[in-house]
């Protein structure tokens, strides 16, 4: 699907997946450990939240590497 796609797009594509995943699998064990009484809902609002700030940071990171020549 992003074969042809600008390198930026591909790398904050990477980067979002691997981290929203990671933050599902990991919030859910935490929470449940703790005994914090969140419903499921509140769960995907939290993760939904969390995946919005990592296209944010993973953007502006890779704007920065490419500023910078890291991504060419």
């Amino acid at each position: 699907l992003l074969k042809d796609a600008d390198l930026l797009v591909r790398y904050v594509t990477a980067v979002v997946s691997v981290s929203s995943v990671l933050f599902f699998s990991a919030s859910i064990p935490c929470i449940l450990a703790t005994k914090i009484p969140v419903s499921l809902g509140q769960l995907v609002v939290i993760w939904l939240l969390r995946t919005l700030l990592g296209i944010l940071l993973a953007a502006l990171c890779g704007r920065l590497a490419m500023a910078i020549g890291w991504l060419s």
